[in-house]
């Protein structure tokens, strides 16, 4: 149990230091938080990387899309 815990804390840190440094892909990053949610028990924070890395459910586009990813226009 002690070794899957440590498994779990090394793979944030790397998931951490992957979103800081420019020169890493965020696709890396995104994956690793797949696996994370895994072992977390969160099927959120596994779909919302999915999503990422996949692209959204054309289906029902706009209750799929988290709000940062929405773009507001207005018609003139």
């Amino acid at each position: 149990m002690e070794c899957m815990n440590r498994r779990k804390r090394t793979l944030l840190a790397q998931t951490e230091q992957d979103v800081l440094e420019d020169t890493k892909p965020l696709a890396r990053a995104l994956h690793k938080w797949v696996v994370l949610g895994g072992p977390a028990g969160s099927a959120a924070l596994r779909n919302w990387a999915q999503r990422e890395l996949r692209g959204y459910d054309r289906v029902d586009l706009r209750a799929a899309l988290p709000t940062h990813r929405l773009v507001v226009a207005t018609r003139r």
